[in-house]
């Protein structure tokens, strides 16, 4: 994991950040396929992220105006095999899989007490599947398709916005909308109302 980041000027601030893992995974089960498929993943994974904080408050005062820009980007890497059973029916697929994932959100404080922001958030996945051994399945698609590994051609995103008031220090009030396109051919609308209360010490973050 690495670590950057500094001030740029009396009024703002970034920090930037990279992290890696590599992973051996053995029988890690797919959380897609359907009740009566078992299909369990043995191979590498790689797993990188790099993500980026702005920070703005006049002056570096934020009790009245400052504004907070963040953004993560994640991409894993997968090769190995899948192994499948149905029933009395069994595969062994080859599997490749690179998936990608980030989101982009400001939030922005107008004045005391009271911030708007905004965020976006999107997926994406190139997954390829080859059958190296099949018995009772009817074909190397219904194989591919019953192991939940496959690429379903449908890149899940989400629009959200919102708007809180925080009357004191240990209590905020927050109103938010979602647009979330998580699944192909459908869209929901979500309305959300919170109010959160902090009890006990707490210390400051930096970031």
């Amino acid at each position: 994991m690495l670590k950057l980041g500094g001030d740029i000027g009396d009024s703002s601030a970034w920090q930037g950040g990279l992290s890696a893992l590599s992973a051996e995974v053995h029988d890690r089960a797919s959380a897609t396929s359907p009740p009566d498929t078992v299909a369990a993943f043995s191979g590498d994974s790689d797993l990188y992220v790099a993500d980026f904080v702005y920070k703005w408050a006049p002056a570096g005062n934020p009790d009245q105006r400052n504004l907070k820009l963040q953004t993560e980007f994640f991409y894993r890497r997968e090769q190995g095999d899948v192994a499948l059973r149905e029933g009395g029916s069994a595969a062994l697929l080859g599997y490749k899989g690179r998936q990608s994932g980030w989101y982009a959100q400001a939030v922005y404080q107008f004045v005391a007490h009271w911030r708007a922001g905004l965020r976006y958030d999107r997926l994406t996945a190139d997954n390829r599947l080859q059958v190296l051994e099949t018995s009772g399945f009817s074909s190397s698609a219904d194989a591919i398709a019953k192991s939940g590994f496959a690429d379903r051609g449908h890149d899940p995103q989400r629009w959200s916005f919102m708007l809180d008031w925080s009357p004191s220090e240990f209590s905020r009030i927050r109103a938010q909308y979602n647009r979330d396109e998580s699944r192909a051919n459908a869209s929901d609308d979500q309305w959300t109302l919170q109010y959160i209360m902090t009890l006990g010490s707490h210390g400051a973050h930096l970031f």
